[in-house]
């Protein structure tokens, strides 16, 4: 099926590792929607918005200021669902901290992974990331 309109735009944002850094580059705003409790902490809630209309939450933890939570919504062709994604056991990895539990749920359904390791940099040729 050949991707159109829209739909390109909604696969550029979706394949990007670097969003976060992005945003602008995207035209994505950001919207500052108030504190909310996640997991009985305070989280920060800002509002994203793409221009093709798509928008989600994230939730950042007050003190930390680590992501740890999103909520956006899925349309399928059964209907739309809620889809959160918890981000949790943040650890160092060389200066960065990743979440190495990530628990997401969409409707009834509910998926844990527990990343076992992170490896950054660890002697992969640079040559298998070159287009070809």
């Amino acid at each position: 099926k050949e991707v159109k309109g829209d739909m390109v735009e909604v696969l550029k944002i979706q394949e990007n590792l670097y969003l976060p850094l992005e945003y602008k580059k995207y035209n994505i705003t950001a919207t500052l929607s108030g504190m909310e409790k996640v997991n009985g902490k305070d989280a920060i809630k800002v509002t994203f918005k793409a221009p093709t209309g798509k928008t989600w939450i994230e939730y950042f933890d007050k003190d930390s200021g680590l992501k740890v939570k999103q909520q956006s919504t899925i349309s399928l062709p059964q209907g739309s669902f809620t889809q959160v994604i918890e981000y949790k056991d943040y650890k160092d990895v060389n200066g960065v901290k990743y979440p190495f539990k990530l628990i997401q749920s969409m409707g009834p359904q509910k998926i844990e992974m527990d990343v076992e390791s992170i490896k950054v940099n660890t002697g992969i040729n640079d040559n298998l990331f070159k287009i070809k």
